[in-house]
């Protein structure tokens, strides 16, 4: 408890750059589910007799989509170059959220790093010159640097899975709120199915191996 106390304490500081990175993140998370849904109603419009009317990025419960009203086929090209183009516009803007989210985590880990190492070099000048002519320098050395390493990577590791759980969890409540039948089927049998491959191959390989 007190290890988790002292990295807090250093993580503290940058609490902010942390929501911002995270928001970022759900920002990137939401704009690539928007690029699916528009991809989606494109497939939907070419598909389509005309005239016809479809609402653009419509998710259940959540969003009711940008009315269209499609005449016909030269007027569906126009449409749909129209939607291409904001697919386009989304995937860079979270393309450049997503970046932007890496590089505040990073910084947040470096500065963290450097908190760390000033931290340490003031306790080991602070101490008595009796303890540390008690340690060889080369194991005081690495000692300090192995362990500011291990807070480094436990940072950089808490801050990545941070970010993932923000994009996991956007993800299933955008698949939820969109068709929860759907994905209730999908997270129901896909288990089940993965599961059925893994105990096949594990009788395939124990065939394989007495076989051989």
């Amino acid at each position: 408890m007190r290890a988790i106390r002292s990295c807090a304490a250093l993580v503290r500081p940058h609490w902010l750059a942390i929501v911002v990175a995270m928001l970022l993140a759900a920002t990137a998370t939401a704009l690539q589910a928007l690029v699916t849904l528009l991809l989606r109603d494109v497939i939907d419009l070419a598909r389509g007799s005309f005239p016809v009317t479809v609402r653009l990025g419509r998710v259940e419960h959540l969003f009711s989509g940008v009315l269209a009203t499609v005449r016909d086929g030269g007027h569906a090209v126009h449409v749909m170059l129209a939607v291409m183009a904001a697919v386009i516009g989304a995937t860079v803007v979270a393309a450049c959220t997503g970046c932007a989210s890496s590089y505040l985590l990073e910084r947040v880990t470096y500065r963290t790093m450097r908190s760390a190492r000033n931290a340490l070099h003031r306790k080991i000048l602070s101490l008595p010159l009796a303890a540390i002519a008690a340690q060889r320098t080369g194991d005081l050395m690495a000692r300090a640097v192995s362990d500011v390493h291990h807070l480094t990577a436990t940072v950089h590791a808490f801050a990545n899975a941070l970010k993932a759980v923000v994009m996991i969890v956007g993800l299933l409540v955008i698949l939820f709120l969109d068709n929860w039948l759907l994905s209730a089927g999908m997270f129901t049998f896909v288990p089940l199915i993965g599961l059925i491959i893994y105990a096949l191959g594990r009788r395939i390989r124990r065939s394989s191996a007495r076989f051989q």
